[in-house]
């Protein structure tokens, strides 16, 4: 019997299904990446009652640095560098720590926290545009015209709620928002970083 006809029961087993316990493990993480996500922008502006921005953002990635060194280690994922990369993690770790942090702690001090959460949700698509200026993703219509509806639903969404025109407000809707370009230029510049790494 040739292996066109023969019984799928008599097949060998398929190797690449993911079971299922995987699958509800990777569901009840990703939901949980949601809930932490979605209360970072209060729990910044409870901590930012005792904190100031630097000493709060400072002690939050000691102990996020601590953290993951040890589960690297742990796990066998620690591992230097290779020769001409360092720059790449030194500018992506600026990036990402002192100034995304620093913009964003120091915002939040000032603006609502359901702006902070509203304006990071622009996030995609400022890494869409940030994409497609230095030529790694082709513009076409149905992009522009989403990003264009994704940027004015967060208008909307900030109006409805109220949008705050005092200073403080704004200034603090002003350093988020730069803490969200630091942040879509942290996620375009690790692509390469992340696909040999």
């Amino acid at each position: 019997m040739d292996a066109a006809h023969t019984p799928t029961s008599a097949r060998e087993p398929r190797t690449d299904v993911t079971p299922p316990s995987r699958v509800g493990v990777a569901l009840a993480a990703l939901i949980a990446v949601q809930l932490i996500t979605g209360g970072t922008y209060m729990v910044a502006k409870v901590a930012l009652r005792t904190f100031d921005p630097f000493s709060l953002g400072f002690l939050r990635f000691v102990v996020a640095g601590a953290v993951f060194v040890i589960l690297m280690r742990r796990n066998g994922l620690w591992a230097r560098p290779r020769p001409g990369d360092g720059w790449a993690f030194l500018a992506l770790a600026a990036l990402g720590v002192p100034l995304n942090q620093g913009l964003f702690l120091y915002g939040m001090k000032f603006a609502p926290a359901a702006h902070g959460a509203l304006l990071y949700a622009t996030t995609p698509m400022l890494v869409m545009v940030l994409s497609a200026w230095a030529g790694y993703e082709r513009v076409t219509a149905p992009k522009l015209v989403g990003i264009g509806l994704g940027f004015a639903g967060v208008v909307v969404v900030l109006a409805e709620r109220g949008l705050a025109l005092a200073t403080d407000a704004l200034l603090g809707d002003a350093f988020v928002f730069a803490a969200v370009i630091t942040w879509a230029l942290y996620t375009l510049l690790s692509k390469r970083l992340l696909q040999d790494y």
